[in-house]
Protein backbone atom coordinates (compact mmCIF):
# COMPACT_ATOMS: atom_id res chain seq x y z
CA UNK A 1 0.00 0.00 0.00
CA UNK A 2 2.54 2.35 0.80
CA UNK A 3 4.46 1.99 -2.29
CA UNK A 4 1.67 3.29 -4.96
CA UNK A 5 1.52 6.40 -2.55
CA UNK A 6 5.24 7.14 -2.55
CA UNK A 7 5.25 6.47 -6.47
CA UNK A 8 1.98 9.00 -7.00
CA UNK A 9 3.90 11.34 -4.64
CA UNK A 10 7.13 11.17 -6.52
CA UNK A 11 5.44 12.25 -9.72
CA UNK A 12 3.67 14.93 -8.35
CA UNK A 13 6.80 16.04 -6.85
CA UNK A 14 8.79 15.79 -10.62
CA UNK A 15 6.07 17.63 -12.23
CA UNK A 16 5.94 20.65 -9.90
CA UNK A 17 9.64 20.87 -10.31
CA UNK A 18 9.38 21.10 -13.65
CA UNK A 19 6.56 23.16 -13.77
CA UNK A 20 8.74 25.26 -11.67
CA UNK A 21 11.62 25.92 -13.76
CA UNK A 22 9.70 26.08 -16.72
CA UNK A 23 7.70 29.05 -15.79
CA UNK A 24 10.84 30.65 -14.23
CA UNK A 25 12.21 30.52 -17.23
CA UNK A 26 9.50 31.59 -19.54
CA UNK A 27 8.75 34.53 -16.91
CA UNK A 28 12.99 35.10 -16.74
CA UNK A 29 12.85 35.44 -20.19
CA UNK A 30 9.65 38.26 -20.78
CA UNK A 31 11.35 40.10 -18.04
CA UNK A 32 14.56 40.58 -20.09
CA UNK A 33 13.34 40.96 -23.10
CA UNK A 34 10.66 43.88 -21.86
CA UNK A 35 14.20 45.69 -20.53
CA UNK A 36 16.61 45.15 -23.22
CA UNK A 37 16.14 48.29 -25.32
CA UNK A 38 16.00 48.56 -28.73
CA UNK A 39 19.11 50.38 -30.47
CA UNK A 40 17.74 52.30 -33.60
CA UNK A 41 19.85 55.19 -35.98
CA UNK A 42 18.71 58.14 -38.12
CA UNK A 43 19.98 59.78 -40.15
CA UNK A 44 18.79 63.14 -39.62
CA UNK A 45 21.95 65.20 -40.98
CA UNK A 46 21.92 63.77 -43.87
CA UNK A 47 18.05 64.80 -44.50
CA UNK A 48 18.66 67.64 -43.36
CA UNK A 49 21.54 68.55 -45.79
CA UNK A 50 19.17 67.11 -48.56
CA UNK A 51 17.14 69.40 -48.14
CA UNK A 52 19.44 72.42 -47.81
CA UNK A 53 20.68 71.12 -50.94
CA UNK A 54 17.57 71.29 -52.93
CA UNK A 55 16.96 74.81 -51.47
CA UNK A 56 19.96 76.32 -52.72
CA UNK A 57 19.78 75.02 -55.62
CA UNK A 58 16.55 76.55 -56.54
CA UNK A 59 17.39 79.73 -54.80
CA UNK A 60 20.51 79.45 -56.92
CA UNK A 61 18.99 78.27 -60.49
CA UNK A 62 15.05 79.60 -60.42
CA UNK A 63 15.63 82.51 -58.40
CA UNK A 64 12.89 82.02 -55.48
CA UNK A 65 12.17 84.31 -53.26
CA UNK A 66 14.13 83.76 -49.85
CA UNK A 67 11.54 84.62 -47.86
CA UNK A 68 9.55 81.85 -49.35
CA UNK A 69 12.35 79.23 -49.28
CA UNK A 70 13.26 80.14 -45.68
CA UNK A 71 9.77 79.52 -44.52
CA UNK A 72 9.70 76.13 -46.59
CA UNK A 73 12.64 75.15 -44.69
CA UNK A 74 11.06 76.02 -41.15
CA UNK A 75 7.83 74.21 -42.26
CA UNK A 76 10.30 71.04 -43.12
CA UNK A 77 12.10 71.25 -39.38
CA UNK A 78 8.55 71.58 -37.48
CA UNK A 79 7.67 68.79 -39.98
CA UNK A 80 10.55 66.38 -39.39
CA UNK A 81 10.47 67.41 -35.45
CA UNK A 82 6.93 65.67 -35.29
CA UNK A 83 7.96 62.78 -37.42
CA UNK A 84 11.33 61.93 -35.17
CA UNK A 85 8.75 63.03 -32.15
CA UNK A 86 6.38 60.29 -32.76
CA UNK A 87 9.50 57.90 -32.92
CA UNK A 88 11.33 58.89 -30.30
CA UNK A 89 8.33 58.31 -27.92
CA UNK A 90 8.35 54.70 -28.46
CA UNK A 91 9.26 53.47 -24.93
CA UNK A 92 12.60 51.13 -24.15
CA UNK A 93 14.41 52.45 -27.59
CA UNK A 94 17.25 54.52 -27.80
CA UNK A 95 18.01 56.52 -31.19
CA UNK A 96 21.76 57.00 -32.25
CA UNK A 97 22.46 59.40 -35.01
CA UNK A 98 23.66 57.27 -37.95
CA UNK A 99 27.20 58.87 -38.29
CA UNK A 100 27.62 57.88 -34.69
CA UNK A 101 27.99 54.48 -35.52
CA UNK A 102 30.94 52.34 -36.48
CA UNK A 103 29.11 49.03 -36.42
CA UNK A 104 26.57 47.02 -35.49
CA UNK A 105 22.90 45.38 -36.77
CA UNK A 106 20.92 48.72 -35.50
CA UNK A 107 17.59 49.26 -37.68
CA UNK A 108 17.94 52.59 -40.32
CA UNK A 109 14.64 54.14 -39.78
CA UNK A 110 16.04 57.02 -42.07
CA UNK A 111 14.20 56.03 -45.60
CA UNK A 112 10.63 55.82 -43.16
CA UNK A 113 11.12 58.92 -42.05
CA UNK A 114 12.11 60.48 -45.63
CA UNK A 115 8.97 58.76 -46.99
CA UNK A 116 6.98 60.48 -44.25
CA UNK A 117 8.28 63.80 -44.97
CA UNK A 118 7.19 63.37 -48.48
CA UNK A 119 3.80 63.05 -47.57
Amino acid sequence: MLKPIRKIFLIILISAVITGIASGYISAYFILKSKTPKFMTVDVKGIVDQKKYELSRRLTEKQEDPAKLEKEFAAFLAKLDSILGAYFSEKNTIYIRKEALIDGDYKDLTEEVKKKLNE
